[in-house]
């Protein structure tokens, strides 16, 4: 949102252009890869969010059989969310907090100067 406001349409592109660039510069030239493993461990965690049970292959060959049985459905379902509410409390929620608190800081700064 905050690259947003300065950049208007340009803005999450421009960010994750840089966020991109940025790691592999860090990556190849430094040899500091803290960046990419950063955007790849969100990538990771948000596509487990979105998709559930996208990591049990096994469970998601069952369900696109013909006639797949899905009274196993709910329960592992259920897991599934338990898992993403333990990873909560790991650093990198801590980071995803720090970093969406920053954005919003930045918003707010942009909205007031007009």
């Amino acid at each position: 949102m905050a690259a947003a406001a300065w950049l208007k349409r340009w803005g999450v592109p421009v960010l994750w252009i840089l966020w991109g660039l940025g790691g592999i510069i860090l990556a190849k030239v430094y040899g500091l890869p803290q960046v990419l493993d950063t955007v790849q461990v969100f990538g990771e965690r948000m596509g487990s969010a979105l998709l559930p049970l996208r990591d049990r292959s096994d469970v998601l060959s069952t369900l696109t059989q013909p006639r797949p049985d899905l009274s196993a459905l709910p329960a592992l379902l259920g897991q599934d969310a338990l898992q993403r509410l333990q990873e909560l409390a790991s650093g990198w929620a801590a980071v995803a907090v720090l970093l969406s608190a920053l954005g919003f800081a930045l918003l707010v700064w942009r909205r007031r100067r007009g």
